[in-house]
């Protein structure tokens, strides 16, 4: 398992930035205070409700890290870095050394032949990106520059093209979440062998059922942006596995791709 924590180590666990309400000062440090709050997404009032327009308040987030990360959008690839380390990972992974263990062996095998699988999604989600995503989310922003959309339910501001919806949306109060749902991208269903059994799967199994794993049409079902996560949780189930990315998260600290995880999916 020492590449899954390889992995591991690789990911970083995404951070939020969060000012807390300011107290006491002059009204012209009050007044920064607030500026600054608003960029940051984070204006509230001792009740915990937004002082100002849901709507002004999103599209001042929404800006601010496009902005930030309009290279990665709008010149490179969201996609790019999370290439460049699955290549790195799936090369290690390839590479089995003369080891007697047969079970470590076929272990190796499975994670090549699942991350190669994830590798090519991200190339294929790349071109797609390009040819299509890429001029509806500059078209979606050029439409929040001029005021062209509205919050729905006072909770979340949606921006709908043909293959592309951003919603952003504020969880736990403080936080702004935002999270680019793609259409068009297809999934692969690969057959894992089923390497645990007895009382170890069982275990293993629960562990994510308590977690992180939910269920569509009955069946295990899990998102996550952690890419070693998804390695194994596709080892752990064994079986059929179907997966997809699913979306792309514009967090504060970077961009994070969401992958779908499903068991039992037939091709």
């Amino acid at each position: 398992m020492g590449l899954i924590k390889r992995w591991a180590r690789m990911t970083r666990k995404n951070k939020t930035n969060q000012n807390p309400p300011r107290e006491g000062g002059n009204q012209k440090q009050k007044e920064a205070g607030r500026a600054n709050d608003v960029a940051n997404g984070s204006i509230l009032n001792n009740e915990g409700n937004t002082e100002l327009n849901e709507y002004n308040e999103y599209r001042e987030v929404l800006l601010r890290r496009i902005s930030k990360f309009k290279d990665m959008l709008f010149v490179e690839s969201p996609y790019n870095a999370l290439i460049r380390d699955l290549e790195n990972w799936v090369y290690s992974a390839r590479v089995i050394s003369d080891s007697n263990n047969e079970w470590e062996v076929k272990v190796r095998e499975i994670l090549y032949k699942i991350g190669d699988k994830m590798l090519q999604l991200c190339k294929q989600a790349r071109e797609e990106w390009f040819k299509v995503h890429y001029g509806e989310l500059n078209k979606l922003f050029e439409e929040l520059l001029r005021s062209e959309v509205r919050v729905i339910n006072d909770k979340r501001l949606v921006l709908r093209s043909e293959n592309l919806t951003i919603t952003i949306n504020r969880i736990k109060t403080r936080k702004v979440t935002i999270r680019l749902v793609l259409k068009g991208l297809l999934g692969v269903n690969i057959r894992v062998p089923k390497l645990f059994n007895g009382y170890l799967r069982r275990a293993t199994l629960s562990g994510w059922v308590l977690s992180d794993e939910g269920r569509d049409r009955g069946r295990p079902m899990m998102f996550t942006a952690y890419t070693w996560q998804a390695l194994l949780w596709a080892l752990v189930h064994g079986g059929r596995i179907h997966i997809r990315i699913y979306a792309i998260d514009i967090n504060d600290d970077g961009i994070t791709i969401i992958w779908q995880l499903r068991l039992g999916i037939r091709g």
